[in-house]
């Protein structure tokens, strides 16, 4: 095994305010979560020890102050509340259980199919795969269930525990699952484009693995990686009966080539012990940018399933293990492994065992670089001074260098101050250990501070008008669903009207006969009853003429607004050209945007 290229610092996160009554909304297994933002976490779906989890939860994340800290090995002591989020037009009949979700600004899709409410081995939907989305408002802490309405998903595999990840062009790849059984697994490679709501299948991939399920995947340098998984059993039938094998797990690691469209298998690290910590299934990991961490799932008995890193180059995956401290979280199945910044971590969920760990856990992870050498020079002084008790001496925030100060959750707003100015220069040195980390420029002109504000108050607008938008456009889903069924109602009773007519005149039945039967039924079951009239034909067309109009309109205005929130954020994200001395430049271009 390799030296450790990283290192983590975990924190136990205190709660706040407890907003439920029993266990904590951690208390669950096989659930999703997503990151709305670097401070918020949506979590749904999943099992708790006894019961389906069909409920939807915020987490909210904050910092605690230094003075409020009770572990004297970190500075800040993480705070987490937990808010419950009321659900609209939510089907009752199924759960989601080992799905996944993305989020595209407040809207999420979740991906998989629905186990039917009493049973673990049965799916709601059977026939292909199903993505559904939810309309999340925040400040209302409420969500909107509809459908996704897309006709090449019916030539898809209805599936469950696959892996799935947002591509750099926004699209979202899903790779692998299995049946609700568990008795057949795919390998094949779906492609979700939320700006469309289209589908494309790719089912004969060049190279592909070994079908799997519960597999992790990672976006390394642009490209899919899925590392392990279980897969078919590969032992024969009596052996399976003796060794009680259920499925193989898998330590191979794949990438996905997108252009041209293969999978390139990445060779296995070399050694017997190496493989045996590196067979991981029900696990879950992230990407540093040209590597990715690995945490928790099933390994092979007798090895561990805690951290490691990898790193992939020349065709080949090369481990190495990660050092970690603090308050470290246990090793865990089917949990949350999730990246809030490229700084910080946060874990919580997954069953220990056969329990479940309640606690949330934030980790600040840097990369492990030579020491500079005023570091050795007080390192050097420090253990010159009492070497015995330097040895137990904790190693608080007071005592660590700024390049292995933990990084605290902060607000970097532009006209940033005081504490918070003062956070901003202490994570100078921290963020430029990071390669894929652009250092942040703090802005002391007062005009460009001007025109940050407003840039960021007209995205806030747009981001409140593309809310509302959204909003009507799904309203307009639902009225034209329900328009639909009215509509082939009316149809259906046409039909059956035909038929009895058809009937009627099969027998002999002459014009009186047919008369005396019409006059003897009830008013349900009347001939003007089954007649659909050319009026209400003409209102129901008309009614969903008018709709599709108004739907398109939205549509187009949604995708406006759309780009111009996108435009706005990546114009704030951007860092600001600076000058030779150090002083930010005002230059046409900064005006013109």
């Amino acid at each position: 095994m390799k030296p450790a290229r990283y290192e983590i610092k975990w924190e136990k996160a205190e709660e706040k305010l407890a907003a439920h009554v029993g266990a904590s909304p951690a208390h669950r297994h096989g659930h999703a979560a997503v990151a709305l933002s670097p401070t918020e976490v949506l979590v749904y779906g999943g099992r708790s020890t006894s019961a389906n989890c069909t409920d939807a939860w915020l987490l909210s994340l904050d910092s605690g102050a230094a003075s409020d800290c009770e572990d004297e090995n970190t500075q800040y002591s993480p705070v987490v509340q937990w808010s419950l989020i009321a659900a609209a037009h939510q089907d009752p009949r199924g759960v989601h259980r080992f799905h996944t979700m993305h989020a595209v600004g407040m809207t999420v899709y979740v991906f998989g199919n629905r186990f039917v409410a009493d049973s673990s081995q049965t799916f709601l939907n059977p026939d292909h795969l199903e993505v559904l989305k939810f309309h999340f408002v925040k400040d209302a802490r409420r969500l909107t269930w509809a459908p996704v309405r897309c006709a090449g998903l019916n030539t898809v595999s209805a599936r469950c525990a696959h892996s799935s990840i947002v591509l750099d062009d926004g699209r979202i790849f899903i790779f692998g699952g299995q049946t609700a059984d568990g008795s057949s697994y795919f390998n094949d490679i779906v492609i979700f484009d939320p700006a469309t709501e289209t589908v494309e299948h790719l089912p004969h991939a060049l190279a592909r693995p070994t079908p799997r399920s519960h597999a992790a995947i990672a976006l390394v340098n642009g490209s899919p990686v899925v590392y392990g998984g279980l897969g078919p059993k590969s032992q024969s039938q009596s052996q399976q009966l003796k060794n009680k094998v259920t499925a193989t797990v898998f330590a191979n690691t794949y990438t996905y080539s997108l252009e041209p469209r293969t999978w390139i298998p990445l060779s296995p690290p070399r050694g017997e012990i190496e493989q045996e910590l590196t067979y991981r299934a029900k696990h879950a990991m992230v990407s540093t940018g040209d590597d990715f961490v690995v945490f928790g799932g099933m390994a092979r008995k007798g090895a561990s399933s805690g951290f490691l890193s990898a790193t992939t180059t020349r065709g080949q995956c090369t481990f190495a293990n990660v050092e970690v401290s603090g308050v470290v979280p246990k090793p865990r199945n089917s949990g949350t492994f999730l990246q809030l910044t490229p700084l910080v971590l946060l874990c919580f969920g997954g069953s220990v065992g056969r329990s479940y760990d309640e606690s949330v856990y934030v980790g600040s992870i840097s990369s492990l670089t030579p020491p500079s050498v005023s570091a050795l020079k007080r390192k050097r002084a420090i253990s010159s001074d009492e070497p015995e008790v330097a040895a137990k001496r904790p190693a608080t925030a007071s005592r660590l260098s700024n390049d292995a100060r933990p990084c605290p959750i902060v607000s970097a707003s532009p006209d940033a101050s005081g504490a918070d100015a003062e956070c901003l220069r202490d994570l100078l040195p921290v963020l430029e250990v990071h390669h894929y980390v652009n250092p942040p420029v703090v802005a002391t002109n007062k005009d460009l501070m001007q025109k940050l504000r407003e840039m960021e108050d007209a995205a806030k607008l747009s981001a409140v008008k593309l809310e509302t938008v959204v909003q009507e456009k799904m309203a307009l889903e639902i009225a034209h669903g329900k328009l639909e069924a009215k509509y082939e109602a009316l149809q259906e009773q046409e039909a059956q009207g035909r038929k009895e007519v058809a009937l009627a005149r099969l027998l002999g039945m002459d014009d009186e006969a047919r008369a005396k039967q019409e006059n003897s039924q009830s008013t349900l079951s009347g001939s003007q009853e089954y007649r659909v009239t050319q009026a209400d034909h003409d209102e129901v067309v008309t009614a969903h003429n008018t709709l599709r109009r108004k739907y398109d309109r939205l549509t187009k205005k949604t995708n406006a607004l759309q780009a111009i929130v996108n435009a706005v954020r990546t114009a704030v994200a951007s860092p600001l050209p600076s000058s030779r001395d150090g002083s930010p430049e005002t230059n046409d271009d900064m005006d013109e945007s």
